[in-house]
């Protein structure tokens, strides 16, 4: 059953409508293909990251070897610009392309009405906030259960700053 949850990302209101099963699995199998390259970049290029998180206590530890890369805190100011690099390489269109169909059912609830992210909303609701873009991303991938962070291990729920309801 296709379900609706609400996010708060960087204190913007959104609502997240999963996508059909066959239209999930496409944008998963685009989605593992952009951001595989970004993890292997992020893991040889260890500056990005700062400690890991021990996920039992609210205390940073240095993490031994079989962690994950998605267990530690991530400086999001340098991991915006190692994105923007790595998807320089796509075509305009086709970075369009991806970002409206992985937004298609987000609405964004400024608290009076509710709104499609269309291009025209996007680049007014988003100037300046790339990096709110991307928190937005992981959060439908997280709405759309993408197996994608079961391949690659680790914990997301502290790359986006964000609350349900």
């Amino acid at each position: 059953m296709i379900e609706n949850i609400k996010v708060c990302v960087d204190n913007m209101n959104f609502q997240i409508q999963q996508f059909p099963a066959r239209k999930g699995m496409r944008l998963e199998k685009k989605t593992i293909s952009i951001l595989s390259p970004v993890l292997d970049f992020l893991t040889s290029n260890k500056d990005l990251l700062t400690e890991a998180v021990d996920p039992g206590t609210s205390k940073n530890k240095r993490k031994g070897k079989g962690k994950s890369i998605l267990d530690a805190e991530i400086d999001f100011s340098k991991l915006s610009d190692a994105i923007q690099k790595i998807l320089s390489g796509l075509d305009d269109s086709e970075f369009d392309d991806y970002i409206f169909a992985m937004l298609e059912n987000v609405f964004y609830l400024d608290g009076k009405a509710e709104a499609q992210l269309k291009p025209e909303l996007f680049d007014r609701i988003f100037v300046g906030k790339s990096l709110t873009v991307y928190k937005l991303l992981i959060e439908v991938m997280k709405a759309n259960n993408f197996i994608f962070f079961a391949f690659k291990g680790g914990n997301w729920s502290k790359v986006t700053d964000t609350s349900t309801g």
